[in-house]
């Protein structure tokens, strides 16, 4: 299989530039999708499916108690994934084109559905996107750092660069997706922007870059580390080698107080970035009369950020 990963397979030496870039890209075009989840899946929903606003509410906040749950089954999954690919950059591969056509899919709404059956639709196709394929992709990407290098500076600098690709996904969002639905739009005078057609159009630009940063991010990694640095379970009660059950992890995990206050932490820190994405739009929408002046929010911002 083409490889453009750096070509030494030591653990502990360092990478280059190319493998750090493309393990990065990935993230770059899954937090598109997350990012268009997070600021234009709801007005989407209300102003294009015509749903209401509180029962979608809903079945995203009971939603996100099963992807608690999946996460820790993907986890288990990753875990015990053996291919020649290796454990995360398999997932990566196998789960891109699923996560592609479950969004577009989810931002497909068939209208001629009584209104019951579209709820259903909204709750099993959410779930899939983001229960499923979402954390699919995300738990072995994440893992893959621990995958690729046992190098503490490398493991440090890949880190630091996912995020950086996670805060361009954000930026390319909220800088293009507007001007994407205007393009595509089927209301030839670009007024109306809540269309089927460009919604579906738009969503398949952002799927297609997506899986594309996956595909290259398979290409240019490389996962060295075949075994746990501590495969020991001494001190813990177990045999070496063996590893603890599932609800004794679990149970590890609820009774880790730093676990549970950064838990705490970062509810409160998504809530008011989501509350912040949506109700910009919203507010554009609603107080405004126009989304469109959503881009002249981005640019006001990008243009006060040249000038510093």
């Amino acid at each position: 299989m083409l490889s453009l990963a750096t070509k030494h397979n030591d653990a502990d030496a360092s990478l280059g530039w190319g493998e750090r870039l493309g393990y990065g890209s990935a993230q770059f075009g899954m937090n598109m999708i997350n990012g268009v989840m997070g600021s234009f899946l709801t007005i989407y929903f209300t102003n294009v499916a015509l749903l209401d606003a509180a029962v979608i509410s809903s079945i995203i906040a009971v939603s996100k108690l099963f992807d608690g749950v999946s996460d820790i089954i993907i986890g288990r999954l990753v875990d015990n994934t053996k291919s020649k690919l290796g454990k995360g950059r398999s997932w990566l591969l196998k789960m891109c084109i699923p996560f592609a056509i479950t969004t577009l899919l989810l931002f497909f709404v068939p209208s001629g559905l009584p209104e019951m059956l579209k709820y259903v639709y909204v709750f099993l196709l959410y779930n899939l996107v983001s229960t499923v394929c979402f954390t699919g992709m995300a738990v072995p990407f994440y893992s893959m750092i621990s995958l690729v290098t046992r190098n503490p500076y490398e493991r440090g600098m890949l880190g630091n660069i996912q995020q950086i690709f996670q805060t361009l996904g954000n930026i390319a969002v909220n800088t293009y997706f507007v001007t994407f639905l205007t393009k595509f739009t089927s209301d030839p005078t670009a007024k109306n922007i809540y269309t089927q057609q460009a919604f579906t159009l738009t969503m398949l630009v952002i799927c297609a870059i997506m899986v594309a940063t996956a595909v290259l991010c398979v290409f240019c990694t490389k996962e060295r580390v075949t075994e746990s640095e501590d495969t020991s379970q001494a001190g813990k009660g177990l045999p070496e080698g063996q590893k603890a059950p599932l609800l004794v992890t679990i149970k590890a995990l609820l009774t880790n107080k730093y676990w549970v206050i950064m838990v705490f932490s970062m509810f409160v820190v998504f809530f008011v970035i989501i509350f912040s994405a949506v109700g910009s739009v919203y507010y554009c929408q609603y107080v405004f009369y126009d989304m469109i002046l959503i881009l002249n929010k981005n640019k006001q911002f990008q243009n006060n950020r040249n000038r510093r």
